[in-house]
């Protein structure tokens, strides 16, 4: 079984234990090159932790998947979360590099207004905590939205996520402004 099978594996499996749960959230956000869908839920009883699990594509080449798990405080006006997600990469380039790892971050939301939201999250992966063809990796996105309906928002927003190799050089995921559709259960 090679990695990436592997790997989506791990996601489709993952995202089953978080439906069992409470469902918070589906995100999709697309730009020209790329496709990003996510899906959170945030412990309903506490409001204290959030759980997500997320799969991206490049037309390029290159799959990533991963899975947070987030502390913090979650309001009808905010939202602040620290953690860390397990990630793969598979870069799909000349060299076929691919990588896992673990990346220490935080994701934020603050209400702007009854409708408008900003949001974002930033990661980062040193070479300590990153394997095979990846010596390092950031994720950095910010998104404003707004809410058509409560069940569901559009957003506007700027990804950055590039890996360091091994080998030498960087390979960038996203480095590009996309449009997204947020849909809350």
């Amino acid at each position: 079984m090679n990695k990436l099978t592997l790997a989506a594996i791990v996601c489709a499996a993952s995202m089953g234990v978080i439906t069992n749960a409470q469902a918070d959230a589906l995100d999709l956000a697309l730009s020209d090159k790329t496709a990003h869908i996510s899906y959170e839920n945030i412990n309903g009883a506490t409001n204290k932790s959030m759980i997500k699990t997320s799969y991206f594509h490049r037309e390029n080449g290159g799959d990533a998947f991963d899975m947070s798990l987030l502390v913090g405080d979650v309001s009808e006006k905010s939202k602040f979360l620290i953690g860390g997600k397990m990630f793969y990469l598979n870069l799909d380039n000349d060299q076929g590099s691919d990588g896992y790892g673990l990346a220490l971050g935080a994701e934020g939301e603050f209400t702007l207004s009854s409708r408008v939201y900003l949001k974002g999250h930033i990661y980062y992966s040193p070479e300590v905590t990153t394997f095979n063809d990846i010596e390092n990796y950031r994720d950095f996105e910010v998104r404003i939205g707004y809410d058509v309906i409560p069940e569901a928002s559009i957003s506007l927003g700027y990804r950055y996520a590039k890996a360091k190799l091994e080998y030498g050089g960087s390979q960038y995921m996203q480095d590009n402004l996309f449009v997204a559709l947020t849909m809350r259960f």
